[in-house]
């Protein structure tokens, strides 16, 4: 939406602008092109602007929120959606109506690239997702505050005891129904060759803890979304593979799940190519 707000606002102004001056002639004709185009990077540098303002008075009070906040869900999602429109994300989803609508969820997918959770959030709005990510992440400016007020949650990779109070905390925001979680279980990008990195099952915890569903995507080509802007499209292809339920998954055990969960990735992704 604040895309094509930005948009139509310039081109609502280059016309104003161009009819009072009378640049509406074969010798002016460049000047509302010109007009137009310095105008769309004015609005959308004014939005980046007014998003930073928004997040500007947040205080953080430890690494957990202690409620998720919708104005700010809201806020995030356009944000995201904008961000996805100015990086020329062109998505491809399929199997959307595997995402369950009347319950929390853990969503599990495979990581390529630092745009992963901004495709999926950009392209899910409503379902607030809330992803557990590396703590460097919250150290960047304005988006950590929009992080925290989501209930996004920082890891410490290297801190088994922190990483339990992560899985706990991320139980309670399903169990209370304030958020669905997100994780990535290859727990690193994936800057390799191989399809999907090995999973690490501890992230699943969160589903048995609290019996919540398992809805396993994919995303292919987010990794080239940086390299082809902006002079290029990219295409993003995602997709849902399956729903489990907890009557399914709950006789696995996680370790086992673990690998269930990849090989069922892994085979969705070979079959993209």
């Amino acid at each position: 939406m604040l895309y094509y707000l930005c948009l139509i606002l310039s081109l609502i102004s280059t016309i104003l602008i161009s009819y009072f001056n009378n640049f509406f002639t074969w010798q002016l004709c460049y000047l509302p092109i010109l007009i137009f185009i310095g105008l769309c990077l004015g609005f959308f540098a004014l939005t980046f602007i007014i998003l930073f303002l928004i997040a500007l008075p947040i205080k953080k009070k430890g690494d957990f929120c202690p409620k998720h906040s919708k104005f700010f869900r809201v806020i995030m999602d356009e944000g995201l959606i904008f961000l996805m429109k100015m990086a020329r994300v062109k998505l491809h989803f399929e199997n959307k109506d595997l995402i369950p609508t009347n319950q929390r969820f853990l969503i599990v997918s495979n990581h390529r690239s630092k745009f992963d959770p901004m495709v999926v959030n950009a392209y899910l709005k409503g379902y607030e997702i809330s992803w557990i990510t590396k703590r460097s992440l919250f150290k960047m400016p304005l988006v950590s505050n929009y992080m925290y007020k989501t209930c996004f949650m920082p890891l410490d990779r290297e801190d088994l005891r922190q990483g339990l109070r992560v899985i706990n905390q991320a139980s309670k925001y399903i169990e209370d129904d304030q958020c669905s979680i997100g994780v990535y279980p290859e727990g690193t990008r994936n800057t390799t060759n191989q399809t999907i990195l090995p999973f690490k099952a501890g992230a699943l915890k969160v589903a048995y803890n609290t019996k919540a569903p398992i809805v396993v995507i994919i995303c292919k080509n987010t990794e080239k979304v940086a390299k082809n802007w902006p002079l290029k499209r990219t295409h993003v292809y995602m997709k849902v593979c399956k729903t489990f339920y907890y009557e399914e998954y709950s006789k696995y055990h996680s370790s086992d799940l673990a690998i269930i969960l990849n090989s069922i990735m892994k085979d969705n992704l070979e079959k993209m190519k």
